[in-house]
């Protein structure tokens, strides 16, 4: 079977792993051990991902609908040259689009699978909420990365499987390089986009007044950065984009993660910490709560809550977590080969 993943994320190279579009890739990867893979995902140009441009933004929805135009144009093209079996459309906006135009075109298959931003932000705005129902209803079958998603997906369109976004990391778990990390200190490690919804800023707040001994090292990068150094304690390091090494290798050192979002799907985040037995204190958005309770590896908070936050930090038992969680099963569960399988057998 020929099967094209569209998206509009997607690593340019191999070591490009800091958002998103790395899952499409290990996801595409994986796939491939079974069936013709074929990836479609358009160059919006200026060097911008589709996904950091704002359509409340008059020029950036301009471009929006201009090069969503151009996609629709360009994917039949490619449905047709590949002689493309499937589709599936990582993101309903805009893959969902081509899509839903290579059905009514060609007559091919396919299948959406939803993120956090395409039924948490985007269902919710006139014209956009019209076309996601419109794609979803049209589709083969639905996916979304959380049973959170997969359940509201289900009640505004129809049945939706959960289809757990994962990314590999089994090849650098023992390559990972080596960092030193103050022992006299607990290090904590936040993972993500300095943007509002990661809720970055929380963490900032809360890190003035946890106890000394804890120290918070940020990887990532985003439009809050500037301000979130400006006004940042002693006790919080910046390091922006890591390499996929370098990334790791602070998980393997970190006494534990931190995921204070203000809203969130299921991070992909967690999953790779499990490799690493790293035990995770989050908000209790989306399924944080349904997988760290389930399989013993950590604990959440209220969202948005900086003095909870603070109180959890400076009381999470994460030596216990570490010792009696079953990261391993979780990584089983949600690693990429269960994802494809699962994908496998509802296609089929």
């Amino acid at each position: 079977m020929n099967i094209a993943i569209f998206t509009h994320n997607y690593p340019k190279y191999k070591k490009d792993r800091k958002d998103a579009g790395i899952f499409v890739h290990d996801f595409a990867n994986e796939l491939k051990k079974h069936h013709q893979v074929f990836i479609f995902c358009p160059d919006y140009g200026n060097d911008k991902k589709f996904s950091n441009w704002s359509i409340f933004n008059p020029l950036s929805a301009v471009n929006f609908f201009k090069n969503v135009f151009f996609g629709i144009r360009e994917s039949l093209k490619f449905v047709e040259k590949n002689k493309i079996d499937y589709i599936l459309c990582a993101w309903a906006i805009p893959s969902g689009i081509y899509g839903l135009v290579s059905k009514f075109k060609h007559g091919t298959s396919y299948g959406v699978w939803y993120l956090g931003s395409d039924l948490n932000i985007y269902s919710k705005i006139p014209i956009l909420s019209t076309i996601i129902h419109f794609i979803s209803i049209r589709a083969d079958h639905l996916f979304a990365n959380s049973y959170a998603l997969a359940k509201i997906a289900s009640h505004k369109y129809k049945k939706c499987l959960m289809l757990p976004a994962s990314t590999k990391l089994k090849d650098v778990i023992n390559t990972t390089k080596k960092i030193k990390l103050n022992n006299k200190k607990v290090n904590i490690l936040f993972v993500g986009r300095l943007e509002k919804v990661k809720g970055p800023d929380l963490l900032v707040e809360a890190a003035k007044k946890v106890n000394s001994k804890f120290v918070i090292n940020v990887v990532g990068d985003g439009t809050m950065r500037n301000n979130l150094e400006k006004n940042r304690s002693s006790n919080v390091n910046f390091l922006g984009y890591l390499d996929l090494y370098e990334m790791t290798s602070y998980m393997k050192a970190s006494d534990f993660l931190i995921i204070p979002s203000r809203n969130e799907s299921l991070p992909l985040v967690i999953l790779e910490a499990a490799n690493y037995k790293l035990p995770v204190l989050a908000s209790d958005v989306g399924d944080c709560k349904y997988v760290l309770t389930k399989y013993k590896i950590g604990e959440t908070f209220k969202p948005g809550d900086v003095n909870q936050i603070i109180k959890k930090i400076n009381n999470f038992k994460y030596k216990q977590y570490r010792l009696k969680g079953k990261f391993k099963l979780a990584v089983n569960d949600y690693g990429l080969e269960s994802s494809v399988r699962k994908f496998l057998n509802q296609i089929s």
